[in-house]
């Protein structure tokens, strides 16, 4: 985009996991203000104000920040959470005098950005995320170069980024906390509507009589359900076969899933295509991977994965005569899943 000359002015920064309804006018004039004054100002980092143990902030990203507090000058950006402690350089706390250490802000991936960050990312292609590309400004291996702070306090910013926050956006998007970026505002080739409070239906969809669609749900268009089965505090994607008896209980089903006749499914992620037979049980914090067949009358464990790619991390495991589908054995740290395990 550099070389090309796309970009010749100010521009937004944003992650591809990141849910917000933030209002940036405001946040793109203040930065414009900042750079008209000094040139150096090239980024706004966008920080939102959350309690260290809010439910969208991400484990593997304890992120404490040092802001000047006349300025908003971002003088420290640590989020390793490995350390208990922070460093700042003596001549930093010489130069500002004011200074704010914060632990109560998300990182919400957005930045507001002059045209010379294009040249600098360019420059320095080893920066393959954006926090080494902060910490080399503010470690002055890039000259010539300043970041600002600008937390926000109300609205709503996240990110999705580990199955744990994908967890907890998808429930605030439920909830509405995301509003108008919910279901039924239909921003894309959606038709979702609301019948009762948190539960949202796209049609066409068919439901049996006796099924029971609790709350904080959400049924995506193309989908049966069948007699006598629950659906709660789930989300079904398009194109799903639901049997009978069936219990869906705090998953997560993506498109053109196949669930039959008296399986049970409690806080779980079953992707696209995969297949749950008859009677088959998937137990709190499993991952059923992509057009993965879990044969009929079979229990997975809790925290079990399973995939169709065969690597040094698989192993064989017992998915009765019609399943298909290899265990994932690689240890994943606690904090990465998709449910706390018990002692987290």
């Amino acid at each position: 985009m550099y070389n090309h000359n796309v970009l010749r002015s100010d521009f937004v920064l944003v992650s591809g996991d990141v849910v917000a309804n933030i209002k940036l006018a405001p946040i793109l004039h203040a930065h414009r203000l900042r750079r008209d004054k000094d040139k150096e100002a090239i980024m706004t980092l966008v920080f939102k104000s959350v309690s260290p143990g809010h439910r969208t902030r991400s484990e593997h990203e304890d992120l404490v920040v040092a802001i000047d507090a006349h300025t908003k000058q971002l003088l420290l950006y640590d989020s390793s959470p490995e350390q208990a402690e922070v460093k700042l350089e003596h001549e930093v706390l010489t130069k500002h005098t004011a200074v704010q250490f914060r632990h109560d802000v998300l990182d919400c991936r957005i930045a507001i950005c002059a045209p010379d960050v294009l040249f600098q990312l360019e420059d320095n292609f080893d920066y393959t995320e954006m926090k080494m590309y902060i910490q080399g400004i503010l470690g002055q291996e890039l000259f010539g170069a300043k970041l600002y702070a600008h937390v926000i306090e109300g609205g709503y910013a996240a990110r999705a980024n580990c199955l744990r926050t994908y967890n907890s956006v998808s429930k605030d998007i439920i909830h509405r906390w995301t509003y108008p970026m919910v279901p039924d505002t239909n921003f894309t080739d959606t038709s979702y509507y609301m019948p009762r409070a948190c539960i949202y239906l796209e049609n066409p969809l068919k439901l049996s009589r006796s099924c029971d669609i609790g709350e904080e749900s959400a049924l995506g268009s193309g989908t049966f359900v069948g007699p006598e089965t629950l659906v709660e505090r789930s989300t079904v994607g398009r194109n799903c076969v639901v049997g009978s008896r069936v219990s869906i209980v705090g998953s997560y089903i993506w498109d053109n899933v196949t669930i039959e006749d008296g399986a049970k499914i409690t806080n779980a992620l079953i992707c696209s295509g995969a297949t749950i037979k008859k009677d088959a049980v998937i137990s709190p914090g499993c991952i059923v991977s992509y057009n993965v067949v879990i044969g009929s009358g079979v229990t997975l464990q809790s925290f079990d994965k399973i995939t169709l790619i065969e690597d040094a991390d698989v192993a064989k495991i017992n998915l009765g005569n019609d399943g298909k589908g290899l265990l994932w054995s690689k240890q994943t740290p606690t904090y990465t899943e998709l449910i706390p395990k018990e002692g987290d």
